[in-house]
C-alpha cells in the first residue's frame, strides 16, 4: 500500500477548508451586496421621483407629469391613476396596458407609502426593480408615479464588483496555500528528523540528532525516542558483551577438551597416571561446558515464558519450597562446613511457579556457599510485606565491591573471573535469578559490604 507524505495530507485539507470558507464568504457577501445595492438604487429612484413630483406645478395631471419627466437615467416612468388605470407609460401605449391595481407597489403607494420591490414585469416578462411614490393633489392621493429599472442593469453594475471579490478571494486563497505549505513543512520537519533518526537506530547508529523543539506531541515523542535510544544502546552493548563472553566461555572448555584429548591420543609415552589426569581434566571441562549450555537453555526457556506473559502458577508452602532448595544446596554446604538457617513461618503461602523459584533460590544459595568462608553460616528468610513475599539470602562471605553491584546480574559478568571459574561458576546464575523474578512480575536486588557478606533479595508480587 502506497503511503502519502504528511505534507500532502495537510495541504489538501487546508486548501479545502480555506476554499469552503472563501466560497461561503463569497456567497454571503454577494447576496448582502446585491441586497444593499438594490436598496440603495431603489432609494435613489424614490428620491428622484419625489423631487420630480415636487418640482411639478400643483394640480398638473399625472399623464402630463409622466410625459414631462420622460425617462430619468434609463428609468421607465409609469403614471397610474387612483383606480389602477395607466395614465401614461414612457415605454409603451398606456391604453393597451392592463389595470395596475393589483400591483403591490401601487397599493402601498396609494396608502401614502413609498414602496419598492423586485418581480417579473407582467408587461415585458423581464425581472424589474419597481419604486412607487404617491402623487398628492390638495393633500389627497390622486395617483401613483412609478419608476422601473431592469435588474440586468443592476447586475451589470455588480459584475465588476463580483469580479473584484473573486480575484481578491483567489489572491487570499493563494497566499493561504503558501502559508499552509510553510506550516505543513514546519510540522513535517521534526517528523522527518525523527524518521531519519529511527532509520539510523535500526542501523545501529545511536548518534543520530533528534529535534530539540516542536509541538508538545513532538517533544514527548522525542523524549520517548531518546529513552528508546538509551535502551537500545544499553541492549546493544549487552548483546556485544554477551556474544563476546559466550564465545569466550564456550571456546575455553572446548579448547581445553580438544587439547587434552589430543595429548592422550598422540602421547604414546604417557604414563597411566598422566593419561588418567588428562582425561579427568577433559571430563571436568566437558561438565563445565554442559553447565554453561544448560544455563543458556534455562535462560532461553524463561525468556520464552516471559514473552507469553503467563507462567503456570500454583499456591505452595513457602517453608517447604525453601527446604527443597536447601536440600539441593546441602551437599556443597556440607563440604565446606556451612550451616544454612531457614527463617519462615509455616503458614506462609506463596503463589508462584515452584520449579522456577526453587531454581532461583538454589542458585542464590550456591552462590552464597561458593563465596562464603568455611564453617560460616548462610541465612535464608521468607516473609510477607504488604502485597509481596520477600525471599532473602544472606551470607558471611567476602562481599561484593560497590562498583560491581549494578552489573552482577548481567550474563557472564564476573567480579573475579579466575576465582569464579575455579569455583565452577558459569557466570549465568544471577542472570537466571533475575529472569525468574521478572517472569513472576517481580525483581531481585543485591546489597553488600566488603568483608562482611552479601544479601540477595527476591521480591514476588502476591494478590491480596
Amino acid at each position: 500500500m502506497r503511503r502519502t507524505k504528511l505534507i500532502w495530507q495537510i495541504i489538501p485539507l487546508f486548501a479545502l477548508i480555506i476554499f469552503m470558507c472563501m466560497a461561503a464568504f463569497a456567497w454571503f457577501s454577494s447576496r448582502s451586496i446585491k441586497s444593499f445595492y438594490i436598496a440603495r438604487f431603489s432609494e435613489k429612484m424614490s428620491d428622484k421621483l419625489r423631487i420630480a413630483v415636487d418640482l411639478m406645478p400643483s394640480g398638473m395631471a399625472l399623464s402630463r407629469i409622466c410625459s414631462e419627466l420622460g425617462e430619468i437615467e434609463g428609468m421607465r416612468i409609469t403614471a397610474i391613476l387612483a383606480d389602477g388605470k395607466v395614465a401614461c407609460d414612457t415605454s409603451g401605449e398606456a391604453g393597451q396596458m392592463e389595470n395596475h391595481s393589483s400591483r403591490p407597489e401601487f397599493a402601498a403607494a396609494l396608502r401614502g407609502e413609498i414602496s419598492s420591490g423586485v418581480r417579473l414585469s407582467d408587461t415585458t416578462g423581464e425581472e424589474m426593480l419597481y419604486t412607487a411614490v404617491p402623487v398628492l393633489n390638495e393633500k389627497k392621493e390622486t395617483g401613483v408615479l412609478r419608476g422601473a429599472v431592469p435588474l440586468t442593469l443592476i447586475k451589470a453594475s455588480l459584475t465588476s464588483l463580483y469580479y473584484k471579490i473573486v480575484m481578491t478571494g483567489l489572491a487570499i486563497l493563494t497566499v493561504a496555500l503558501f502559508i499552509s505549505i510553510w506550516f505543513a513543512r514546519m510540522i513535517g520537519r521534526p517528523v522527518k528528523q525523527l524518521e531519519l533518526a529511527a532509520e539510523k537506530f535500526t542501523e545501529g547508529n545511536f548518534n543520530a540528532h533528534l529535534p530539540d523543539s516542536g509541538s508538545q506531541e513532538i517533544s514527548s515523542l522525542c523524549e520517548s525516542m531518546k529513552k528508546m535510544r538509551d535502551r537500545l544502546e544499553k541492549l546493544d552493548r549487552v548483546r556485544k558483551d554477551f556474544v563476546s563472553n559466550v564465545s569466550h566461555e564456550l571456546r575455553t572448555p572446548v579448547t581445553s577438551i580438544v587439547g587434552f584429548l589430543e595429548m592422550v591420543i598422540e602421547g604414546k609415552d604417557l604414563s597411566d597416571d598422566d593419561r588418567t589426569n588428562f582425561l579427568h581434566t577433559a571430563y571436568k571441562q566437558s561438565e563445565r561446558l554442559n553447565s554453561i549450555i544448560d544455563d543458556l537453555l534455562m535462560l532461553a526457556r524463561i525468556e520464552q515464558e516471559i514473552e507469553k506473559s503467563e507462567i503456570p502458577m500454583e499456591e505452595v508452602s513457602a517453608k517447604e519450597l525453601l527446604a527443597e532448595a536447601v536440600e539441593i544446596a546441602s551437599i556443597k554446604a556440607d563440604q565446606k562446613g556451612i550451616k544454612i538457617d531457614i527463617f519462615c513461618q509455616s503458614e506462609l503461602k506463596l503463589r508462584t511457579n515452584p520449579l522456577l523459584i526453587e531454581h532461583a533460590i538454589a542458585n542464590l544459595l550456591d552462590n552464597a556457599i561458593k563465596y562464603s568462608n568455611p564453617d560460616s553460616s548462610v541465612y535464608l528468610n521468607a516473609h510477607r510485606e504488604a502485597n509481596e513475599v520477600i525471599i532473602r539470602v544472606r551470607d558471611e562471605g567476602c562481599g561484593i565491591p560497590k562498583e560491581h553491584l549494578s552489573r552482577i546480574f548481567e550474563r557472564f559478568y564476573r567480579i573475579d573471573k579466575a576465582r569464579s571459574r575455579s569455583l565452577g561458576g558459569t557466570g549465568l546464575g544471577l542472570s537466571i535469578v533475575k529472569n525468574i523474578a521478572s517472569a513472576h512480575r517481580g525483581y531481585v536486588t543485591a546489597s553488600s559490604q566488603t568483608g562482611r557478606g552479601s544479601i540477595f533479595t527476591i521480591h514476588l508480587p502476591q494478590k491480596s
